[in-house]
Order: C-alpha cells, then sequence, then structure tokens
C-alpha cells in the first residue's frame, strides 16, 4: 500500500517512485529464474512433449532449488 500511496496531494502518483519499487520487487522472483531456471525448463519440457515420461531427478542433481 505504501507504494500505491505515496506522500502528495490527494489523487498525485509519484511515478518515478512507483516504478523504482516495483523494479525493486522484481529483483527477487528474477534471481530466483536465473538460479533454477535448469530446473525449471527441465519439469516443463517433459509435459511438452505427448507420450514422453519424465525423467528423474537424482539427488546428486538438486540445486540450490531443490529438487522438482
Amino acid at each position: 500500500m505504501v507504494a500505491q500511496y505515496p506522500m502528495g496531494s490527494y489523487g498525485a502518483r509519484d511515478y518515478g517512485c512507483l516504478m523504482a519499487l516495483l523494479v525493486l520487487s522484481m529483483i527477487p522472483m528474477i534471481v530466483f529464474y536465473l538460479l533454477c531456471q535448469k530446473h525449471i525448463i527441465e519439469g516443463v519440457a517433459p509435459g511438452a512433449v505427448k507420450g514422453q515420461k519424465r525423467k528423474e531427478i537424482h539427488s546428486d542433481r538438486a540445486g540450490a532449488c531443490g529438487q522438482i
């Protein structure tokens, strides 16, 4: 709610501040995706091919994101 109602008169918005807060809130999601990209793609790709079963992920291949 802080980003929605910044200091100022009623109805005024500080769009520079609002955009900066939005970018800052996106950074953790982008970092998570970059760290887990390999595991996310491994989980999505088998579902895209009809009839192909998902291969098992062994504990020695578990990364920062754990097993999927």
